[in-house]
């Protein structure tokens, strides 16, 4: 039984729906995606990701299509794919969560090759796409292009993260992060992170300029030498 099959029945309010995708996010191992918040949900409403609710009073109330919507627009954020982009889709094939739903959690051993990927997910049969004819045509249909090119995201990603396991680092996912290079001669720059930057205080610099100067006066430092 996979982990969605448990909530086919389930329905509930924008609140207990939040709750219930971060906790099948977490269930399908995907730890690595946002959990959705309130706000997030009605943007995705909005733009037409998730299907049209049936309401009760003022509230709206969700079901499994809209689960399944919400989890599978979540995993496509984050391998790349714009939110118009799924929207789009969405509308044209609202069947295709079903495959990504299908898409591999986590790196494995060896790295896949987007194509192997791609075949792993039923890529070479059209009958695996909902709505995609068994008539192979020269011309991708839209769903299949759409799937394509979130799977090849995620070899992208399963590449990455393992080459980084690869160097050394402990984490498998990008860190990105803004630095501050101040030039305080033509020979000194101090790099900092930009974010603490903005939050140091005035005892936190002074602190940091001693310990630069008692490091600067090091003379295993200065010979290069670790202290």
């Amino acid at each position: 039984m996979s982990v969605l099959d448990k909530f086919q029945h389930w329905e509930g309010d924008i609140w207990e729906f939040a709750e219930v995708a971060e906790s099948v996010l977490q269930q399908l191992g995907r730890s690595d995606v946002a959990a959705p918040n309130i706000r997030l949900i009605r943007d995705y409403a909005q733009r037409g990701i998730l299907s049209p609710t049936t309401r009760e009073g003022k509230l709206a109330r969700y079901n499994f299509q809209h689960l399944k919507e919400l989890v599978a627009a979540r995993i496509l954020v984050s391998e790349g794919v714009p939110l118009a982009k799924i929207a789009e889709q969405f509308e044209h094939d609202r069947d295709i969560v079903i495959v990504v739903l299908g898409m591999p959690p986590r790196p494995k051993p060896v790295a896949a090759s987007a194509r192997a990927r791609w075949e792993e997910l039923g890529g070479t049969s059209a009958s695996t796409v909902p709505g995609v004819s068994e008539h192979r045509s020269p011309y991708p249909s839209p769903s299949v292009n759409f799937m394509r090119g979130a799977v090849e995201a995620t070899g992208r990603r399963q590449e990455l993260g393992q080459a980084l396991q690869r160097l050394g680092s402990e984490s498998d996912v990008l860190s990105p992060r803004q630095l501050m290079h101040l030039a305080l001669t033509d020979w000194c720059t101090v790099v900092i992170d930009s974010d603490r930057l903005r939050s140091l205080s005035a005892e936190e610099a002074d602190d940091l300029g001693r310990a630069v100067s008692a490091a600067l006066s090091d003379p295993r430092i200065r010979k290069g030498e670790k202290p």
